[in-house]
């Protein structure tokens, strides 16, 4: 008899108990898609064995079953796989979505006609802005620009945003182009100076996934590879999810937070500190 799935294994767990996959993923802090492509064996569509496992051992704790039985059927079903015994799951060729029913002549023509048109549009647009009145527009908001200055003088900042780090009124018109680049690159931060107080760098060490959210915003996901870190400024609070908490190194106001648990751990982390003088709130998900 065939040994069951541990994706067929870990759903007929879940179904049998009646548990939704929201009720886990909401518990577990594992996306959705994720956990169902675990049910589904669809491994390629998952990160690395690490993380596998983790949402194996978050999965079956929130189940109730034995962990080590279910990673046993992991490892076993991937052994399985190295060796030819068993096949893995595979998509279905897609089907073109569309096949011309039109003789070549008259797809041609059409295609013709269609680009005339579209070409005559944009003969009309142009004519239209060429003869209308110059209006001065402004580069979007907290635009960064990488383009070198034209030569000439820098313009001159604005005396209230010019002083917020105690510089005298128009200093910044004195300013060699270097600083006014370095004030470039932060343009998005640099409008709200002062309001934005903290500052979160992680630098993956190993791949892992990150989901934040910022100041209570909708949160959002980043994957990163090794050597690869992503930088956010906050003006309240950061909430982090981070896939693996082996691989990653957080650094929050320039300070090093230290280990924040073992690989293929999920762990969360909420910054600034929530009392003064205590470290930053730890926690792994999945012990």
């Amino acid at each position: 008899m065939e040994m069951e799935s541990p994706g067929e294994y870990l759903k007929r767990e879940r179904e049998m108990r009646g548990v939704a996959l929201k009720d886990i993923a909401n518990a577990t802090k594992i996306r959705a898609g994720l956990l169902s492509a675990l049910e589904k064996n669809d491994f390629n569509a998952m990160p690395a064995a690490p993380f596998v496992k983790g949402f194996i051992q978050a999965y079956s704790k929130y189940l109730g079953i034995d962990v080590h039985d279910a990673l046993l059927r992991y490892e076993s079903y991937m052994r399985s796989l190295a060796e030819g015994e068993v096949t893995a799951p595979q998509e279905t060729a897609a089907k073109p979505a569309f096949i011309s029913q039109f003789p070549p002549s008259i797809t041609a023509i059409v295609v013709a006609v269609t680009l005339m048109l579209i070409a005559s549009g944009i003969y009309i647009i142009v004519s239209k802005k060429e003869t209308a009145e110059p209006v001065n527009s402004s580069a979007p908001t907290g635009q960064i620009e990488n383009k070198d200055e034209a030569k000439g003088d820098p313009p001159s900042l604005p005396a209230d945003s010019g002083n917020k780090k105690g510089l005298p009124s128009g200093t910044a018109a004195s300013l060699p182009p270097k600083d006014i680049n370095k004030t470039r690159e932060t343009a998005s931060d640099s409008r709200e100076a002062g309001k934005a107080p903290f500052t979160l760098i992680i630098e993956a060490t190993k791949p892992t996934w990150v989901k934040a959210e910022v100041d209570g915003q909708n949160p959002f996901e980043v994957s990163l590879r090794e050597g690869e870190k992503v930088k956010w400024n906050a003006k309240e609070k950061f909430s982090i999810l981070i896939g693996n908490a082996g691989g990653a190194n957080v650094v929050f106001n320039g300070k090093p937070l230290g280990s924040l648990g073992g690989e293929g751990k999920v762990a969360k982390l909420i910054l600034p500190y929530e009392k003064a003088g205590e470290g930053p709130v730890i926690k792994i998900l999945n012990p």
